[in-house]
């Protein structure tokens, strides 16, 4: 073969295969299309960082894009309900604890996204003693009666109230006394986002917009409890129930006790648009952040009243006499209802500080304020808001236009946020 055919050929062979190769990686880029749910594709949560990769980055390449999401612990302290005719003690602040979820997305090239975040924290704070009851003690519950050093303290006695130990213990007993502040808070948002361009001295501000679901419920209770100290003889036990129970329950002899609740359970459920902002700024690993949020809207209001007594009767006075009668009465359960007009807003304040490239660790302070139209505590009067009834037996109600504070710390962490 000569010299220029073989040249030729080598030639042709050389522009096929380059050919080739570039309509494949036309095919390549035409098939595959970048997933714009997607995060980056060299994301790396754990890729270290170090100062010199931001020290001359600027405000703008600082400021993630793609998903996100955080997770915070709440520990906050919320005020106490305002009741008619309450102590002073109802003035002070009551520990809750409660998580923060959000997650996001900011998309690249366009400064603008989502955000949905959910918020929950609850408060348990009740004014109550331990009493026992007259038989402080079922033997039968107990391992081999022994109740100094017992080895199974759920046994299944205990499952049986009537006669049984308390579940988890060793005695009988009753917890009473009234609920000092006993809440449950709920929130879910729904959010528009903008991102501006950064300041003259690198501060970023992202305008929001959107809707909020809020839910509070609110319980305000009182248990009491009365005992016979002396023998009773020929007491008609049907005497001390509640009305409208059946009647011919037979007459008791030596001990007897009485166990009262009465419970207001009022739920607040608020639907509003709210607007705000998150405004942030970095300064080397360290970053700076505060969001507020203003939210205004309807509450529906609704409050339950229930009233139960139970009644038992021993054959003794002795720690394992036994049960000679148990009854349990309840009263019906009256509604109230009431809508209210509500203004109310959340503050945050945070400081982070960036592991890797994609993970922060944040803590700092929120703060939510229910400004206006809550209710807790129950109906005041035999009336109550609305025209519903209430306010019978134990404990006080409160207004249907409260206010509600919660106040405290936040811990956290974030991805690409």
């Amino acid at each position: 073969m000569s010299v220029r055919k073989l040249t030729t050929s080598l030639l042709m062979a050389l522009a096929f295969f380059a050919g080739g190769q570039r309509v494949s990686a036309q095919n390549n880029n035409y098939l595959t299309p970048g997933d714009p749910f997607s995060m980056e594709r060299d994301m790396n949560w754990f890729e270290p960082i170090y100062d010199a990769d931001i020290l001359d980055m600027k405000p703008k390449k600082r400021a993630n894009t793609g998903w996100f999401a955080t997770i915070d612990r709440l520990m906050l302290y919320g005020t106490r309900p305002e009741l008619e005719n309450a102590p002073a003690s109802n003035s002070k602040f009551d520990e809750g604890q409660g998580t923060r979820y959000e997650v996001g997305w900011m998309l690249p090239d366009e400064d603008h996204g989502f955000l949905f975040t959910f918020t929950e924290f609850d408060i348990d704070a009740r004014d109550t003693f331990r009493t026992l009851r007259v038989n402080s003690l079922n033997e039968e519950g107990l391992p081999d009666g022994d109740a100094e050093f017992p080895t199974n303290p759920f046994g299944l006695d205990a499952l049986i109230d009537t006669r049984g130990n308390n579940f988890g213990f060793n005695t009988r007993f009753v917890d009473v006394g009234p609920t000092d502040n006993v809440a449950d808070f709920t929130s879910y948002e729904a959010m528009k986002t903008w991102r501006l361009e950064p300041y003259h001295y690198g501060g970023i501000l992202e305008p929001m917009f959107g809707f909020r679901y809020s839910k509070l419920d609110d319980l305000n209770g009182e248990t009491r409890y009365s005992r016979s100290f002396d023998p009773i003889v020929g007491v008609n036990v049907t005497d001390y129930l509640l009305p409208d129970f059946a009647t011919g329950l037979p007459n008791v002899v030596d001990a007897i006790e009485f166990v009262d609740s009465l419970v207001h359970r009022t739920s607040n459920d608020m639907i509003s648009m709210q607007a705000g902002f998150r405004y942030f700024k970095y300064q080397g690993k360290v970053r700076y952040s505060t969001e507020f949020r203003g939210f205004t809207g309807i509450n529906f209001q609704c409050s339950e009243v229930s009233q139960a007594r139970e009644v038992v009767a021993y054959d003794g006075f002795d720690a394992s006499d036994e049960v000679d009668l148990y009854v349990f009465s309840q009263g019906e359960t009256l509604e109230a209802e009431n809508e209210e007009f509500f203004i109310g807003f959340d503050i945050r304040a945070e400081l982070g500080y960036q592991l890797t490239r994609m993970i922060q660790v944040r803590g700092g302070m929120q703060l939510i304020n229910l400004a206006t139209g809550i209710w807790r505590g129950g109906p005041m009067d035999d009336r109550g808001p609305g025209g519903g009834v209430g306010g019978i037996g134990l404990i006080d109600g409160g207004s249907s236009d409260q206010n509600f504070l919660a106040l405290g710390g936040t811990f956290g962490l974030e991805i690409n946020r």
